[in-house]
């Protein structure tokens, strides 16, 4: 390498590292430290801090997930272990610790853009280089994934991919500087990218189509014999090497599944290296091999053969590729509360309004470039019979499939894609150069066809970039979070989680599936539900939905009681997956704030009074774009009885006051029965509460349909122990100016 190539890569590597940077206010922030961008990077930070401190081993399965069953991680292992050694090796303290992790993907990514860039260098030329290098530096689609804060293994899996792409296009190149000892690497770096991500399968196997198709197609017989010996020694290498990480029996995948580190990867790559064996030893030994046609016949039929042989060997390999399959389709309704799955022409894959056009998400994350993609592809191959030049269209054309299925490839995608356009936009110079020999164009023609394709890049994605740009940049989205992280760090001050004599906690906490990652990490609770849904978690998600739709209590609190939950943290999107009914848990505990109240019904004037949760205590709550966020402690509730009026309106309130200084009020109400009885469940304790950031303002007031108001107070232990607490005698206290009870006899409380 010169030294002319090496200050190019610094460049290229320095800018793409100075776009990522961009969220830097956003991730670096004075008053929280390094906020992570929300989701899966809290995942991978939980798990590499508490792998590095000790805290918890790395392993497949994470107590605090899937609480109390716990949770098999379905993700390879060596992303998060080699940061967590990293860590431990140098010493970094938990701040640090996540600074250092926020700058990963940076690295990562800017690595990935600057091989790319030196790709088209070798393989087209250095205008090809420079596009390439620059354009991705910009793009959107490469961005997100490797952005500062967004820690996941998907920004090492693109870097992976590149490499994987660059080899092969090295090796099919048949340069004289190939290594005999290719397959050697080349199964190393196939373990490798299975020990960071199982999906990594995917990747692998557009890969194999294209080499396969390489081995026998080479001029002669013993070329072809060649390569196929070398392709059956990468896999057979990559086989033996995944096979210690492919050993465990997983409860939800059995050990035979692609979607996790199973049995299956080193079958599949094994019995691949037997076929590639056998295909060469036929070629060797009979007129099968004379021939190109004929040795990519016989290499057809032993593939057919052996999946035959494989589907009559492996019972269960029809039904465990069609479940596989619904990581695709959409078979699994979870999948469809995600972003990253869904089609690219689609407003959600690139997070706009619905009803904007398909189009406008491709343009946000490719720019217009991707709408000429058939012809910068057809120049790439025009009159060139190049391998690695088809090699690299083949890789192009698979990704770009998959990411028009699920944009969560779109970072993979980004790369073939703008080397492809990188090597056009080359094309096109050179083209210019020629038709207008001799003019002002010729000379001018690599700063015209810059700056247009700079025009075609940036526009688009400037109004992403732009925010980040300005002093203090927040969103809606942001200050969700902010109230989110708020109640998680209130959680691990205030009600640390409490273990068993094992180390396990005893307790869970049920929020929106979508910042339950984020809320695991800041209050150190184990999570009922999260982000990895029916992956991780399949009875608990179904569990969760049942609860936050639920529009009766005492089944909500059943439902709780089997996930062993002790806080619900909430606020309008609920489980999140919603829309939900108002009167159900979610609407009762955000919009209602767990007291009784109105509600007008609809189409009418009339009034419907909402019961009151009465197992559900508030303790914290603090504002954000909507209408605040919540978080309840499930209490068993003091019982109050007494005796009023016969068929009459009992009332119960409390006045309560937030840290914040908001005046809150918890109300309910019951008919008495015809001896005039009534049994009341209060979810606040007046006396001896524990430390709160919801207090309660004096004591509880009882009221009558008379007008008669009584006051009591609840200790804590009568509360977490549900005893029986008898009320003031309503009948010989004295009738208050301010009226009965509000709504009058016909609205009460009908769940208590």
């Amino acid at each position: 390498m010169t030294a002319r190539h090496a200050v190019r890569g610094l460049f290229i590597f320095g800018l793409a590292v100075v776009i990522r940077a961009t969220p830097w206010q956003r991730v670096m922030t004075d008053s929280d430290g390094v906020l992570l961008t929300t989701g899966d990077p809290y995942f991978h930070m939980w798990r590499i801090w508490n792998s590095a401190s000790n805290s918890i081993p790395l392993a497949a399965r994470d107590p605090f997930a899937n609480f109390p069953s716990g949770g098999e991680i379905l993700w390879s292992p060596a992303f998060d272990w080699m940061l967590a050694t990293i860590i431990r090796w140098i010493g970094l303290s938990q701040p640090a610790a996540e600074l250092f992790c926020a700058w990963v993907p940076v690295f990562l990514g800017a690595a990935a853009v600057t091989l790319a860039a030196h790709i088209a260098w070798n393989t087209f030329s250095p205008a090809a280089g420079w596009t390439t290098g620059l354009v991705l530096a910009v793009l959107r689609s490469n961005f997100i994934y490797t952005q500062l804060g967004y820690l996941d293994h998907h920004a090492a899996v693109t870097l992976i991919g590149t490499m994987m792409l660059g080899g092969a296009m090295y090796v099919v190149s048949e340069h004289r500087s190939v290594s005999r000892y290719w397959p050697l690497l080349a199964g190393a770096l196939c373990a490798f990218a299975l020990s960071i991500w199982a999906g990594a399968l995917l990747h692998i196997g557009v890969l194999q189509i294209a080499m396969l198709a390489w081995g026998p197609a080479a001029t002669s017989r013993e070329p072809a014999i060649t390569r196929t010996y070398q392709i059956a020694f990468a896999h057979a290498l990559t086989a033996l090497a995944i096979w210690p990480l492919s050993t465990r029996e997983w409860e939800i995948f059995g050990n035979f599944h692609p979607l996790a580190l199973t049995l299956f990867q080193p079958i599949f790559f094994g019995a691949g290296a037997v076929c590639l064996l056998s295909a060469s030893l036929l070629w060797s030994m009979t007129p099968a091999g004379e021939t190109r046609a004929r040795r990519l016949l016989s290499f057809l039929i032993l593939g057919v053969g052996g999946l035959i042989v494989a589907f009559a060997l492996i019972p269960e390999l029809a039904a465990v590729l069609d479940r596989s399959a619904g990581w695709f389709t959409g078979d699994i309704e979870f999948l469809a509360n995600i972003r990253e799955t869904a089609p690219l022409f689609s407003s959600a894959a690139a997070g706009l309004p619905d009803g904007k056009p398909g189009w406008h998400s491709a343009t946000k994350l490719f720019s217009p470039l991707f709408f000429i993609l058939p012809l910068s592809m057809a120049a790439v191959v025009w009159r060139t019979s190049r391998p690695e030049r088809w090699l690299l269209i083949f890789w192009t054309a698979a990704f770009c499939v998959l990411t028009l299925a699920q944009n969560r490839f779109m970072n993979t995608f980004s790369i073939p894609f703008v080397i492809v356009c990188g090597a056009a936009v080359s094309v096109l110079i050179e083209w210019l150069k020629r038709r207008f020999a001799n003019t002002w164009i010729q000379k001018a023609a690599p700063a015209l066809v810059g700056l247009a394709v700079a025009l075609i890049v940036f526009a688009p994605a400037w109004p992403h970039y732009a925010p980040d740009l300005r002093p203090n940049p927040y969103s809606q989205s942001e200050a969700r979070r902010s109230a989110f992280r708020s109640a998680a760090r209130w959680l691990a001050n205030s009600r640390p989680i409490r273990v068993g004599e094992a180390g396990l906690p005893m307790a869970g906490l049920l929020t929106n599936w979508g910042l339950a990652h984020e809320i695991r990490y800041y209050s150190n609770w184990p999570m009922n539900q999260d982000g990895f849904g029916p992956y991780v978690s399949p009875q608990n998600v179904k569990l969760a939905n049942r609860y936050f739709e639920a529009q009766n209590e005492e089944r909500a609190v059943t439902i709780l009681g089997k996930m062993r939950t002790r806080y619900v943290l909430t606020d309008t999107t609920g489980g999140g997956q919603g829309p939900y009914h108002y009167n159900s848990m979610t609407g009762r505990l955000a919009s209602y704030h767990g007291s009784g109240g109105f509600v007008k019904i609809e189409n009418t004037e009339k009034l419907r009074w909402v019961p009151a949760l009465t197992r559900h205590r508030l303790v914290f709550e603090a504002a954000d774009e909507r209408k605040g966020i919540w978080l309840y402690e499930i209490v068993p509730g003091a019982v109050v009885t007494g005796s009023a009026t016969p068929d009459s309106v009992v009332a119960i309130s409390l006045e309560l006051e937030s840290d914040s200084g908001k005046n809150l009020r918890w109300a309910t109400r019951r008919r008495t029965d015809k001896e005039g009885e009534f049994r009341i469940r209060v979810p606040y304790a007046t006396v001896g509460a524990p430390s709160s950031a919801i207090h309660s303002l004096g004591q509880y007031q009882l009221r009558t349909e008379q007008g008669v108001v009584a006051t009591f107070d609840v200790t804590e232990d009568a509360l977490q122990q549900g005893l029986k607490i008898p009320a003031p005698n309503v009948v010989e206290s004295h009738s208050s100016s301010e009226g009965g009870v509000e709504g009058g006899s016909s609205l009460e409380d009908t769940e208590e």
